[in-house]
């Protein structure tokens, strides 16, 4: 009788551990997301530019290498800036459409 009490109070504590850690992936969500709600820009164009630094950075980056790799005639060179180029990609592609949550799944 002892033993099946501490395996079902194990078992109630492993899944109070889970709610647990749930209820405080919640918590840090919505804390992370609140971060700038209260956030305000004194001109709007401020945040318009502050909006663009992403799209302009990526934009040049890609100009940047599309220019290197245009430019060189060592093989090895373009080899390396295309398998960079396929790990960017594959990573982005990973960060935009994969869950962020801060605890891993098990």
């Amino acid at each position: 009788m002892t033993r099946l009490q501490s395996e079902l109070r194990s078992g109630e504590l492993e899944i109070e551990r889970a709610i647990a850690e749930e209820e405080q992936a919640g918590r840090v969500k919505v804390a992370a997301y609140g971060l700038f709600q209260d956030v305000e820009f004194p001109y709007p164009w401020v945040a318009e530019i502050l909006r663009l630094i992403r799209p302009v950075h990526k934009i040049l980056v890609v100009v940047i290498v599309w220019y290197i790799f245009s430019t060189t005639e060592d093989l090895a060179q373009q080899e390396t800036i295309i398998q960079s180029v396929i790990y960017m990609a594959s990573t982005t592609v990973l960060l935009w459409l994969g869950d962020r949550d801060m605890i891993p799944e098990k």
